[in-house]
């Protein structure tokens, strides 16, 4: 046993000799784990790079792709409001041709003609009774001048016998008689020319009424031809109504002021009209039509405002609220061209005014940046609103 021992001491104390290392051993070791430790920090550093570029990289792209949405979400509104005004105005151009075919269907032309026959007959029967009438008075009146002439011709002579042998003292009142009586006969041959005068005038009036009643005729024949071709038409007409009318030269009669205002709208791509000109033409026929709509002179102001016309935008702004009251899109438009132009107090009281009546955007987004408490962000506001 102690042998075994004693050789098992020496085997471990030779052992550990043998593992032992050398101080430039260990030198080199711990350089080695050294360059091992920047190598792996090195990768870790790199692949903590490349990770925030990947995820630098995966939030750009979330931001275009919310931006995207927010895009593609804008474009159908926009495509549904503009579908939807579309519509209306298909639908009041549909109404507008029911109603046309309705006036087609009853043929009220036709009663307009008989009317207009009775009373050609009326009048024609009346201007011969009156002609008849005239004709026997002149007549009359002939017959009066003639007896008349035969009597003034007897009391001529007798005048004459008379003067003849009357007294030399009688003459001057004979004269005078004679005087009188051609006074008399030129009183007559004046009314009888009057009565042929008035005979004439009928005559002129009959031809008048005649050729009125034949351009009537013409005016009334026209208008059945000119309408009954609507009949078998009703869709195309209903197509071409509408179609959007892109240039103010194509401007059609006949429209009504929610038909202008309908038209206007589908120049309006969400934020602001791609083509404010046309849009004011359209509505400034709305407003020949009916100059009192607040809802038209507020579109108006947005074209304006588009146009870089704002003083003329506020005008039409202001003069909507004077016209009802209760327009919260007049109040809020009217903030923001009020803010643009600086004018933080008028804004600030619009914002509030559009807010009570239920539209808050405008109020909050300015209350959120502090421009209605007088914050240092009402330039970021206003180049947001901008």
């Amino acid at each position: 046993m102690s042998k075994q021992k004693a050789t098992k001491t020496s085997a471990s104390k030779s052992s550990s000799s043998s593992s032992k290392l050398t101080k430039a051993e260990l030198e080199a070791i711990a350089l080695e784990f050294r360059e091992e430790l920047k190598k792996v920090f090195q990768e870790q550093q790199n692949q903590r790079e490349s990770t925030g570029q990947e995820l630098e990289a995966v939030r750009t792209g979330l931001q275009q792709l919310q931006q995207t949405l927010k895009d593609f979400e804008s474009r159908s509104n926009l495509n549904e409001r503009q579908l939807q005004s579309v519509g209306e105005l298909a639908a009041l151009s549909q109404q507008r041709l029911d109603k046309e075919l309705a006036v087609v269907t009853e043929r009220p032309w036709e009663k307009i003609h008989e009317e207009v026959q009775a009373m050609h007959a009326s009048g024609s029967q009346g201007v011969a009774e009156l002609e008849a009438g005239l004709r026997t008075q002149i007549s009359d009146l002939n017959a009066l001048v003639e007896n008349t002439l035969q009597r003034l011709v007897g009391l001529e002579n007798q005048l004459v016998e008379q003067a003849a042998a009357a007294p030399v003292d009688r003459e001057q009142e004979i004269i005078a008689l004679g005087q009188r009586l051609d006074a008399r006969l030129g009183g007559l041959e004046e009314a009888i020319g009057s009565g042929k005068g008035r005979l004439v005038g009928v005559e002129q009036t009959q031809a008048l009424l005649m050729n009125k009643f034949q351009d009537l005729e013409e005016v009334l024949s026209k208008h059945v031809q000119s309408h009954l071709p609507a009949q078998g038409a009703p869709s195309a007409a209903a197509d071409e109504q509408a179609t959007p009318v892109s240039g103010t030269g194509a401007a059609q009669s006949g429209k009504s002021a929610q038909e202008w205002l309908l038209q206007a709208r589908l120049l309006w791509n969400g934020r602001n009209y791609t083509d404010p000109q046309n849009a004011m033409d359209c509505l400034n026929k709305a407003l020949e039509i009916e100059p009192e709509n607040p809802e038209v002179l507020n579109e108006r102001g947005l074209a304006l405002a588009g146009a870089g016309f704002p003083e003329k935008a506020i005008a039409d702004f202001s003069r909507a609220i004077l016209l009802d009251a209760t327009l919260a899109s007049s109040f809020h438009n009217r903030g923001l061209l009020y803010m643009k132009m600086d004018n933080k107090d008028l804004a600030c009281r619009d914002f509030r005014s559009a807010a009570a009546l239920g539209d808050s955007r405008a109020l909050q987004m300015a209350q959120e940046t502090g421009y209605c408490s007088g914050s240092l962000f009402k330039k970021l506001f206003r180049g947001v609103i901008d």
